[in-house]
């Protein structure tokens, strides 16, 4: 990816990788939380799929890409915590407190 094409982007990347963990065997964990069931479940399998390509894009090596830092080049892996909030925002609201309080996960 071209940071001049992509400069937002890139500033979001950048800015959020900054907080990479120091040591290799940590990772950087994501909650995600998607409508993979219900009325907008057709919706929500194509973004789970995108997340998890974007995130395995990240954690292989792209030593091409060295002027843009990536989680995989500090060492760390990005994990993507899933969840379905089945198209209802009460079951939104609740996955999202859950990430945030038991999983302690930012939320993308």
């Amino acid at each position: 990816m071209n940071a001049a094409r992509h400069p937002r982007f890139y500033r979001r990347a950048s800015g959020w990788l900054d907080t990479v963990p120091t040591r290799a065997t940590e990772s950087i964990k994501i909650g995600c939380i998607y409508p993979l069931t219900g009325n907008a479940g057709s919706a929500g399998q194509p973004a789970k799929a995108a997340a998890e390509l974007a995130a395995e894009i990240v954690n292989a090596p792209h030593p091409e890409l060295k002027d843009i830092p990536l989680a995989g080049a500090a060492g760390a892996k990005l994990e993507l915590i899933n969840a379905d909030h089945q198209g209802n925002p009460e079951v939104d609201q609740n996955q999202t407190l859950r990430l945030i309080t038991q999983d302690k996960e930012p939320r993308a």
